[in-house]
This record gives C-alpha cells, sequence and structure tokens, in this order.
C-alpha cells in the first residue's frame, strides 16, 4: 500500500489523471484518480476469478455507450484494420479522427514502454485511460498478419494475453501516421 501511495501522492502522476493496475496475489487491483473537481481516488480489488467477468461487462458497457454515441466499431482483421487505417488519415485540421476496432488474435512480445508517442501522452480522450508515465509495447497477431501496438497498462499477465482474445484498438493519429492502442482485451 505504500508503494501505491507513494505513486500516487507524487505530483505529476496525481496531477495527470494517471491509473495504477497490478497483480497482487491472486487479486487484480486497479485505482485510478478521477478527472472531476472532487480529485477523488478511486480503488478496485477484484479475485483473478471474477476479473475476466468483470473486464467483459465492462467492455460491453463501452460499446453500448459507443452506440448511443454513433460510435462505429468495426470487427475485422488486421489487414482491414490497417487499410482502413489508411485509407482516412486526417489533416493537420483533423487530427481528433478516432476509429474503434475488435481484432481477435492474441499478443506476443508484450514489455514496458516508456517511450511513447507525444499525441498518446497528452491524450485526453473518453476512450483511453490516461497514463502519462508507460505503456506496454506488443505485437498484435491473428491469421492475416501483424501489427505493433501500445497496450494500456494491465494486470493481465503475458500467458494471459498471450491467448486469443478479442482487443479492442483504438487508432489514433500523430502527424498523419496511426497510433494502434488496445483499450482491453477479453476472452474470446
Amino acid at each position: 500500500m505504500k508503494k501505491l501511495l507513494d505513486y500516487y501522492l507524487e505530483g505529476d502522476n496525481y496531477n495527470n489523471n494517471s491509473y495504477w493496475n497490478k497483480r497482487v496475489g491472486n487479486d487484480h487491483l486497479t485505482v485510478g484518480r478521477g478527472n472531476n473537481t472532487m480529485s477523488t481516488i478511486s480503488m478496485m480489488i477484484l479475485p483473478n476469478e471474477l476479473y475476466e467477468d468483470y473486464l467483459s461487462k465492462t467492455n460491453e458497457l463501452w460499446k453500448e455507450n459507443a452506440k448511443a454515441e454513433n460510435i462505429k466499431i468495426y470487427e475485422g482483421t488486421i489487414a482491414e484494420m490497417e487499410k482502413t487505417a489508411r485509407e482516412d488519415i486526417p489533416d493537420e485540421n483533423k487530427s481528433d479522427i478516432v476509429k474503434h476496432f475488435v481484432i481477435k488474435g492474441h499478443l506476443k512480445n508484450i514489455k514496458e514502454n516508456k517511450i511513447i508517442p507525444e499525441k498518446l501522452a497528452d491524450i485526453e480522450s473518453n476512450y483511453l485511460m490516461p497514463n502519462r508515465e508507460k505503456y506496454l509495447s506488443a505485437k498484435l497477431v491473428d491469421d492475416t498478419g501483424s501489427i505493433d501496438v501500445f497496450l494500456q497498462m494491465t494486470s493481465l499477465k503475458p500467458n494471459e494475453l498471450n491467448k486469443d482474445r478479442n482487443h479492442d484498438v483504438v487508432i489514433l493519429y500523430n502527424n498523419g501516421e496511426p497510433i494502434y492502442v488496445v483499450r482491453s482485451s477479453t476472452l474470446n
């Protein structure tokens, strides 16, 4: 708990709406600071047996909200996602174009990555949890190919992320280049 409080009370983390995911024994611990005026910190602890169900239900809720906001979520392959990402490259005045895909596949070569594009580091989004400190990087693989992605911090272990899952990918653009960010990963 001391490590968690030290992390959160450090000025940059507390002021930047950072969140923290950690596996502690058999439990998944998620802590976040909301961006409301009360500056609250929330904490959730779930046993491993319930965590996949939590991810699935949270993801379904997000999809319902996306539908209500007329956000199209494409279900497809990596090849289709890459093609779609290249079709509508925004000009400098439309850098806020965001696309959403669900890709059935697995992640490999997962590692911590502190060097991230500025667009991702400074994101204020309804689609991604803010985390200016770090992301994971990985290769997302399906039957049509593979692509380098950033992965939001997660308490899932690499051997769990290597399983076939439905990966919700948000496509952002940085200077006309697509950035692929895995928002969440749920079991098929």
